[in-house]
């Protein structure tokens, strides 16, 4: 059971730190001009990897209960994290939550999901 933790819920959690570490800071871009649809585009991309680690770690990591949906627990788990992400961003200066941020979050890790079928 050990190596199931380290080989697929070490990920998730790592991936998870990252993206706590990354809303932890005030401003990632300078003010200025925004790049139309960059931000989004960022979500959708670390929610995408987010999401396909915990398909991976349901899938290969968990119970059968769980495996049978894993793409569902997955996509469910990752915008869960996403909401709890924005409601963190409200306490860090400058940062606000995000609506549109948490669409684009369950968005990526929806997308995230088509690896599977892909056998990737």
């Amino acid at each position: 059971m050990k190596g199931t933790f380290y080989r697929f819920w070490l990920p998730v959690l790592l991936v998870a730190g990252l993206i706590f570490i990354l809303s932890s800071f005030p401003l990632l871009f300078p003010p200025g001009p925004r790049i139309w649809f960059f931000d989004e585009l960022a979500h959708m991309i670390e929610y995408g990897i987010l999401g396909y680690f915990l398909g991976r770690a349901f899938l290969k990591g968990s119970t059968p209960f769980f495996q049978r949906s894993f793409q569902v627990w997955a996509v469910s788990v990752a915008i869960l994290y996403g909401f709890t992400d924005e409601i963190h961003q409200l306490f860090v200066p400058l940062r606000e939550a995000s609506s549109v941020d948490l669409v684009f979050d369950g968005i990526g890790a929806f997308l995230a999901q088509g690896l599977f079928r892909r056998g990737v």
